[in-house]
């Protein structure tokens, strides 16, 4: 087992996996042909291309004789829930809260994916990341988002 668990064989399974949740996200958009893509086109070729990627890389790491066993650091393992975390709350707090707010409760639940994140630094990020995003992203591109809650308004 240990000489399968190696991190490129996981990447090539993760690449794999994405590419397959995309391949049937987007299964029931319409391809076209290459004079005439559909809006499916793009994201199934892609997906196909990852899917590709990732299953050369899981062969290639399976087959690689010395490869080192993959071992994860103990406080490694609460990173990724901690950031998927953050942006479904970004998700779900978007409408009720507006962009600035949602943003800075993102920022502040990926820090704490951080042992070495400092109160003050993570609510001066969370401002000016929120700040500055909005003007980019609201403001300047004009996306159709709220700003603030309605409450507020």
């Amino acid at each position: 087992m240990s000489s399968f668990m190696r991190k490129d064989a996981l990447a090539g399974i993760f690449l794999m996996a994405v590419a397959l949740f995309f391949g049937v996200a987007g299964r029931d958009l319409a391809i076209g042909r290459i004079a005439e893509m559909g809006p499916g086109f793009i994201p199934l070729t892609l997906a196909a291309v990852m899917f590709a990627i990732g299953a050369v890389m899981t062969l290639t790491a399976v087959r690689a004789a010395n490869a080192p066993a993959l071992t994860i650091p103990a406080g490694a393992v609460r990173v990724l829930p901690l950031i998927f975390l953050a942006v479904l709350a970004f998700v779900l707090l978007l409408q009720l809260l507006g962009y600035v707010l949602a943003c800075a409760a993102m920022v502040t639940i990926a820090s704490l994916a951080s042992p070495q994140a400092r109160r003050r630094e993570v609510a001066i990020s969370a401002v000016v990341l929120s700040v500055l995003s909005a003007l980019a992203f609201v403001t300047l591109l004009g996306l159709p988002m709220p700003l603030w809650p309605e409450a507020l308004l």
